[in-house]
């Protein structure tokens, strides 16, 4: 049976993960695929998939992080090990991880947010900042938007830039008036 196929019926399990014993018996033919196809990208992928389901976040970006590196090109696998290691407040392998999607991806505006933010975590403020500017370029979508406006007000007030972040703190609630984060931080 080919990769592909395997993969295929395998997914068919994910959707039935809340059935008793079905995630146990997931996750052992998945290892036993990997094992069979040590050099395949996509069996990697799908073992960090499936590991994601399951809550075994750091185990899911060792194989996503395996995947990346036999093939660097696939958008969702950077996009799943860089938002787990966000979860797990991983904020230096963020950083790393997200510029090098750049390379790949150098119009997704995520990446640029998630660098933007693991900078701002280790105060790294200007580094924050440029990253921010440099991604809102290429996102359209308001909440997305918001966000980084948002983010770009904390940069701005960690360095002491009070005017530019409270025009940003404005900028974030233009677009969405209800961002919870932004309404919290401008208001201190």
């Amino acid at each position: 049976i080919t990769i592909g196929e395997k993969l295929k019926l395998l997914s068919s399990f994910l959707a039935q993960m809340e059935v008793p014993g079905v995630s146990d018996q997931l996750q052992t033919l998945t290892g036993s695929l990997t094992k069979t196809h040590p050099e395949s990208y996509q069996a990697l992928a799908f073992a960090g998939d499936v590991l994601y389901q399951l809550g075994e976040k750091q185990e899911a970006v060792n194989n996503y992080l395996e995947a990346i590196d036999l093939s660097p090109g696939n958008f969702s696998v950077w996009q799943n090990t860089i938002n787990l290691e966000f979860q797990l407040e991983q904020f230096d392998s963020v950083i790393v991880h997200s510029e090098k999607a750049l390379e790949y991806f150098p119009n997704q505006a995520i990446f640029y947010f998630f660098s933007g933010v693991g900078h701002y975590v280790k105060n790294n403020y200007k580094q924050s900042v440029r990253s921010l500017q440099a991604g809102m370029k290429f996102t359209t979508d308001k909440s997305l938007l918001s966000e980084f406006y948002g983010q770009l007000g904390d940069a701005y007030n960690g360095l002491e830039e009070y005017e530019i972040s409270f025009d940003a703190y404005e900028k974030a609630l233009a677009n969405i008036s209800s961002n919870d984060h932004v309404l919290n931080n401008y208001s201190y």
